[in-house]
């Protein structure tokens, strides 16, 4: 049996399902960093495959509810976009869409956190938030901007949780 049959992606219900239990994991965790608002702005999922064969799968089953919308390549793998038909919502946040990225060339596939690896959110005021996350000892995994004037930053895997915050929605260019 393919580790993809255990990812939550096979259905609209599935994803919510999986959402309605790691989203309460998110905002725990928000909360004990003292970083939660009230009010966030649901963005999409980022999931992590293994294999090649493991992405053109994913591909498979999401593009049965969803749209690609970005077929990309970053850092030498594949990295495609999809906007759902109708966005999933689990406790009043709505997820847009999902990311789907390959392995890095040359990763340690034992390394990887496999399936559902974060939770994107919009935030308002980008910088302020990000340094508040910094003044608040929030471990952050990377930050970064791009030419287009796209910033997100992530925090570390903390307690099975990840999460990005960004600027604007991935799901604009959805």
């Amino acid at each position: 049996m393919s580790l993809l049959s255990y990812y939550p992606i096979h259905s609209p219900s599935q994803l919510k399902r999986f959402l309605d239990a790691y989203i309460p994991l998110i905002i725990y965790m928000l909360k004990e960093f003292n970083i939660y608002e009230e009010g966030l702005k649901g963005d999409h999922l980022g999931l992590q495959v293994l294999s090649a064969d493991e992405f053109n799968q994913a591909h498979e089953l999401i593009s049965r509810f969803s749209t690609l919308t970005n077929a990309g390549e970053i850092h030498n793998r594949r990295n495609n976009i999809y906007r759902f038909r109708e966005p999933v919502m689990s406790q009043g946040i709505s997820v847009r869409g999902v990311e789907i990225f390959e392995p890095k060339p040359n990763a340690n596939l034992r390394a990887l956190k496999p399936g559902i690896e974060h939770l994107a959110f919009m935030v308002d005021d980008f910088d302020s938030y990000y340094e508040q996350c910094l003044n608040k000892g929030v471990p952050i995994d990377k930050m970064l901007t791009f030419d287009s004037g796209s910033k997100f930053f992530k925090t570390k895997l903390v307690n099975m949780v990840e999460v990005e915050f960004r600027n604007d929605f991935l799901g604009d260019r959805l």
